[in-house]
């Protein structure tokens, strides 16, 4: 297994409009996203709803299964997905750049995307003091 198969960056944060109140935090903050596979940016938006992402994440590591993500914010269906395939996971996304073979390892895909959503919620409290922490509703561990 190559170390860090799979990261993700995002960044900074901002809330639009600056002063939303708690109902449009789902949509209102918005980061720089990047997906890197191996070393190559697989996906990238500047203006990615991170925080409805966290909670689709949140919710999905809480249930198991395979995970698809919609976004309010696009109109492809599913936008984000993860996949068990044989001895891995397929990682798809409506505007991915490119297909990812080998499979990824499930874990390592579980972990980094886990690892997200904790630093969403910890960067937007750090930069824009709004605490998401229960509406993305992580548990602990």
């Amino acid at each position: 297994m190559i170390a860090d198969e799979i990261t993700i960056e995002c960044g900074p944060m901002r809330l639009e409009p600056r002063n939303a109140p708690e109902a449009e935090l789902l949509l209102g903050v918005v980061a720089d996203l990047r997906i890197i596979v191996r070393g190559r940016i697989w996906f990238s938006d500047p203006d990615f709803p991170v925080v409805e992402l966290s909670r689709a994440i949140a919710r999905w590591l809480a249930v198991g299964g395979d995970f698809e993500f919609e976004t309010m914010e696009a109109e492809e269906l599913p936008f984000l997905w993860v996949r068990a395939a044989g001895n891995g996971c397929v990682l798809g996304a409506a505007w991915q750049n490119f297909s990812i073979e080998p499979l990824l390892p499930c874990e390592a895909v579980r972990r980094t995307l886990h690892r997200f959503a904790e630093n969403v919620v910890s960067s937007i409290k750090e930069q824009l003091d709004v605490n998401v922490a229960r509406l993305v509703g992580l548990r602990a561990g």
